[in-house]
């Protein structure tokens, strides 16, 4: 699992060209961590890509993506 800070308008060139993951890789945006509105949203790349290209949130984020980055309802 890798963490970087990015452009958001930049994240599907850079995880295609230069990280060459899957659009299917498991992805997690963390915003607002530790604050009362933070959000968690477990989604994919390719997914989480499309939707930075419509909307980016003010708020301060972070992208995890890997295996980590897999929700499991096992762990809630």
């Amino acid at each position: 699992t890798y963490l970087r800070t990015y452009r958001p308008t930049y994240l599907p060139t850079y995880v295609h060209t230069y990280i060459g993951l899957p659009t299917d890789t498991p992805a997690l945006l963390a915003e607002a961590v530790s604050k009362p509105d933070q959000t968690l949203r477990f989604t994919t790349v390719g997914a989480l890509a499309d939707d930075l290209a419509k909307e980016v949130s003010p708020k301060p984020a972070l992208i995890l993506y890997g295996p980590l980055a897999k929700y499991d309802e096992a762990d809630g």
